[in-house]
């Protein structure tokens, strides 16, 4: 690409199932995230006319959360003001909803949040209370724990899944939009910023939106705060960087029911696996 643009990493709106603790679902956007939904997109076309172009690119998952986010932005316009040529069809006065204005749309469920297996839809203290051995094992090692039964994933395998989506960032001559949960903001994150794969599973996450502006020198980044509603709080069990006073040992604890049917990676494979990583970010 030539010139500048603009990568906008957006957190997803609050849900019901964040708002009651439970990990993963697919529930929708509370009132909270409605309105941040709707504040996010002002903000994003509003920085769209300054810097100028055709309108970004957005991509995002499969999930409601995701695809309501993305309606509120294709839904928001900002009339061009007068006597100002439209970037899209070069005509003066025109406004956001000229043919040439449309957006690209990718719903991918590469874009999805990290599954949490047969975990999805627990609350962070069952998990501890049920499974206090995959707690542990999570706190532990964030980046190659995968979450027990069908489907479900490490921050290695996000990285992995992500693959695609960032070649998509990284070609594109446009502007672009990704909206996600916390997994994925991660991966992209570090990605652009150059964060070490040992230390993005702890990235800190804020509400609103992150700003990648690429010019011929690299990208700079700044955080864009959103003015009203509420973004998603709801993290995995094990997102503090550091096991906590008392809390438990990997395979230490004979507490609930740690017997789940998972894989875990073989002793070697996981230092191979973080080389790998490396690599592909």
């Amino acid at each position: 690409p030539t010139g500048e643009q603009a990568i906008w990493l957006v957190l997803v709106g609050e849900t019901r199932n964040a708002c009651a603790g439970v990990l993963g679902g697919d529930s929708s956007l509370t009132a909270a995230g409605s309105e941040y939904a709707r504040a996010t997109a002002e903000l994003l076309v509003r920085r769209e006319h300054e810097i100028g172009g055709t309108p970004a690119a957005v991509i995002c998952g499969t999930l409601k959360r995701y695809v309501a986010m993305m309606e509120a932005l294709c839904e928001a316009t900002e009339p061009q003001p007068p006597g100002e040529r439209c970037p899209n069809c070069k005509r003066r006065g025109c406004d956001s909803g000229c043919e040439g204005a449309d957006r690209r749309c990718f719903i991918k469920a590469a874009a999805n949040e990290l599954c949490a297996g047969f975990l999805d839809s627990l609350t962070q203290a069952e998990i501890r209370s049920k499974f206090p051995r995959e707690a542990a094992a999570r706190q532990a090692d964030k980046l190659t724990y995968r979450y027990p039964g069908a489907g479900g994933e490490s921050y290695a395998d996000v990285v992995l899944r992500m693959n695609d989506i960032i070649c998509m960032l990284e070609s594109s001559v446009g502007n672009a939009v990704v909206i996600c949960d916390r997994a994925v903001y991660r991966v992209i994150q570090a990605y652009f910023d150059g964060t070490p794969i040992e230390e993005m599973p702890n990235l800190e996450v804020k509400p609103g939106v992150l700003e990648f502006r690429r010019s011929h020198s690299g990208f700079s980044t700044t955080h864009l705060e959103v003015s009203s509603g509420a973004a998603t709080n709801v993290s995995g069990p094990g997102s503090k960087p550091r096991l906590l006073p008392g809390s438990l040992s990997p395979r230490l604890s004979d507490e609930g029911n740690g017997d789940t049917k998972h894989w875990p990676l073989a002793e070697g494979q996981q230092s191979d696996m973080v080389e790998a990583l490396k690599v592909a970010l």
